[in-house]
Order: structure tokens, then sequence, then C-alpha cells
């Protein structure tokens, strides 16, 4: 039986999966954010409680997907920092989401150890919702998946970054 990973799926949720669907990407993701988008190895490593050979993996495999680049922390030095590409802080709102409904829907009796407020006011910082490219806020019933043809292209314009 093929893996996973060896499927060529046509599914933009797959091919997301197959990038971020890792326990440890997630969390790295998280910790770079919670941090300002930048960090060291060993500081990273060890708030985490993560093996080196494992770090070394995820990192690498974000460097790869350029959601995170590695930079020396000063010019000419050997040490590095780990820091989020703009690819990687447009996974905000995802971490964000996913965080809330780790509170909302909580499955331990744990309390949450942080939260994201907003800096000017220090209120909670809402889930984004689903948006429709006129702002309406859209509930299921509003939306529909279309087979993408040549013509149906023109769809995926909304996604195209300047990057």
């Amino acid at each position: 039986m093929p893996s996973k990973r060896s499927i060529n799926l046509e599914c933009s949720v797959a091919k997301a999966v197959q990038i971020l669907g890792d326990y440890w990407t997630l969390m790295i993701i998280r910790d770079l954010m919670l941090f300002g988008g930048v960090r060291r190895f060993e500081p990273l490593r060890e708030a985490l409680d993560i093996s080196r050979n494992i770090l070394t993996e995820r990192l690498n495999q974000l460097v790869e997907n350029k959601i995170v680049r590695k930079v020396p922390i000063t010019e000419g030095a050997r040490r590095m920092e780990y820091q989020l590409t703009r690819k990687g802080w447009e996974l905000m709102p995802i971490i964000l989401s996913m965080a809330n409904w780790g509170i909302k829907w909580k499955e331990n009796d744990r309390s949450p150890s942080y939260a994201f407020v907003d800096k000017k006011d220090k209120k909670p910082v809402l889930t984004p919702g689903v948006t429709g490219a006129d702002g309406r806020v859209l509930r299921p019933i509003d939306m529909e998946i279309v087979p993408l043809t040549d013509d149906a292209k023109v769809y995926l314009s909304a996604y195209k970054s300047a990057d």
C-alpha cells in the first residue's frame, strides 16, 4: 500500500497537511510566533523539550518549504537563528484558530498556559471567521466547492502572493 506522502492528491488541504500535519512542525511554528518569529536552535529545543534530531529534521523541512529561513545571528557568525517568513506568518490565523478551538473545546482539565491578546487593550484576539471576497461573514450554507476547470482558475487569483 503506498504511503500517504507518495499519493499525488490534487487537494490543497492534503498538500497543506503533507507539509504541516505533524505535531512537532506545528509546535515549532507556534513557538516561533510566540517569540516574535525568531528563535535560536537551543532555546527552541529546550522550550519544546524536543530531541535535537527531530528538531533539526523539522526545521530543515520548514526551511525547504520556505516557511522558516535560517539566518546568521550576526554578520559572519557561524551560529544561526530561525525566522518565520511571510509564508510562515500567514499561518497565524490557523494557529490562532487551533488555539481558540482548543480553549473552547478543551479536551483536558488543565487551563491554557498562554493566550493571544491585543497589545493595545490586552483583550483576547478572536478567531478569524470565514469571509467572502466582499468581506461578508460566510456560514457553511453560503459556500460551495467547485471544480477548477481552465475557465474557473480565476478563483485562485485571490490567493496569489506578492512573494
